[in-house]
C-alpha cells in the first residue's frame, strides 16, 4: 500500500481509464441485449423498471467473481467482457451448462467437455490477471441481520457440504471470500489490522460521523473502532442504528476492509433506505475511501448524480442493441 494514502487516491484518479471497458449481453431474459462501452471509472446507469438493470448488474458480478453455478441459473444467452488490458472473455450459457455437467462416458463427448473447460480455465485466469483486485457487490435486496450475522464468521464447509451439490463445491471458497471480513458487525468491536493506514482510518471514521445522529464511530488507543452515544459515552450496538444509518456503517466497513487497493463497486439502487441529502454525497465519500478502479451503479434516484458525478450518468437505454 502506497505510503500516503491521499496521494495514492490523487494518482488513482489521474488515470481515468476503467479496468473493464465493454460489457456484453445478449439474450438477457432471452429477448434483450445490451453493449456497454465504459470510458471513465465510474458509471451510473439511470433506467425505467423493467429494463433488467438488476440482473445486468448481478451477472456481470457472478461472472467476474467466477460463480459459474449461480451464473447457469440466469437467463442470458450468451456474456462478453473487455478489460483496459487489452483482454477479453466471452461464451455462451450452453458452454456454460456444458462444462457444469457431471464428467460423461461418452469418449467424444468427454473430450468436448475438457475443452470447454480449459476455456473457462483460462477465462479465469483472464479476469484474475486483468483485475488484480477484489469485487464488492452491494445488490438490491440488503438483508443487514443476516449480511451482519454472517460478516466475520468462520466459513464452515462441512454447513455447506449438505447444502450443495458436487458440481457447486469448486464454489466454495468464493463464497467464502464473500462471508470472511476480520470483524464482527453484530457489536461493532472492529480491531483494526496493523496493515491498514492510521490516514484510511480516519478518513473512514469521519466519513462515517458525517451522516450519524447521536452517535460517533470512536477509534481508542487499543486501535478498536467502536460505536459510542454521545451524550452518556456507552458503546451502542450496530442494531440500534436507523436503517439507513445500518446501510451506511456496513457500506463504508465493507470497502475499508477490502484486501487490496484496487476495487471494483457493483451497485444496485444504492438510495435504498437512506434520505436525498445522503444519497448525494454516498458515491463521492466511498470514492474517498477506495479509488474504486472501477464502479458501476444502478440507480432509480436522480439524487444519487447530483453531485460532481452528473457528466457520468446515462440512461440505460443508450446501451440497448
Amino acid at each position: 500500500m502506497c505510503n500516503n494514502y491521499q496521494t495514492y487516491i490523487a494518482m488513482e484518479n489521474f488515470n481515468h481509464l476503467p479496468w473493464v471497458t465493454r460489457y456484453t449481453v445478449i439474450g438477457l431474459h432471452y429477448y434483450q441485449n445490451y453493449d456497454f462501452r465504459f470510458e471513465d471509472q465510474i458509471n451510473v446507469m439511470v433506467g425505467e423498471s423493467g429494463l433488467g438493470k438488476t440482473k445486468i448488474l448481478h451477472l456481470l458480478y457472478l461472472t467476474l467473481t467466477g460463480r459459474w453455478m449461480s451464473l447457469s441459473k440466469q437467463m442470458f444467452d450468451f456474456l462478453a467482457i473487455g478489460f483496459r488490458n487489452g483482454t477479453e472473455i466471452g461464451f455462451s450459457k450452453g458452454e456454460l451448462e456444458f462444462m457444469l455437467l457431471s464428467d460423461p462416458e461418452i469418449k467424444k463427448v468427454k473430450a468436448q467437455k475438457n475443452a470447454v473447460l480449459n476455456k473457462f480455465m483460462e477465462i479465469e485466469s483472464i479476469i484474475l490477471s486483468a483485475l488484480q483486485g477484489e469485487v464488492i457487490y452491494f445488490p438490491v435486496y440488503r438483508d443487514l441481520i443476516d449480511d451482519l450475522g454472517l460478516i466475520g464468521k468462520r466459513f464452515d464447509q462441512a454447513r455447506y457440504s449438505n447444502e450443495f451439490s458436487l458440481e457447486e463445491h469448486s464454489e466454495y471458497e468464493r463464497i467464502a471470500r464473500d462471508i470472511l471480513i476480520p470483524t464482527n458487525l453484530a457489536d461493532l468491536f472492529v480491531k483494526i489490522p496493523g496493515n491498514f493506514q492510521s490516514q484510511k482510518t480516519t478518513i473512514l471514521i469521519s466519513t462515517c460521523n458525517n451522516y450519524l445522529t447521536g452517535i460517533r464511530m470512536h477509534h481508542d488507543h487499543d486501535n478498536v473502532v467502536r460505536l459510542v452515544n454521545v451524550s452518556t459515552d456507552e458503546t451502542v450496538d450496530l442494531y440500534q442504528l436507523s436503517s439507513g444509518e445500518k446501510q451506511i456503517v456496513y457500506f463504508f466497513l465493507k470497502v475499508f476492509f477490502a484486501d487490496t487497493d484496487r476495487v471494483y463497486i457493483l451497485f444496485d439502487e444504492p438510495e435504498l433506505s437512506i434520505p436525498i441529502d445522503w444519497q448525494r454525497r454516498l458515491l463521492i465519500d466511498l470514492r474517498k475511501l477506495s479509488p474504486a478502479v472501477f464502479m458501476l451503479v444502478i440507480t432509480h434516484s436522480p439524487f444519487i448524480f447530483d453531485n460532481d458525478l452528473d457528466q457520468l450518468a446515462c440512461g440505460i437505454n443508450k446501451y440497448k442493441i
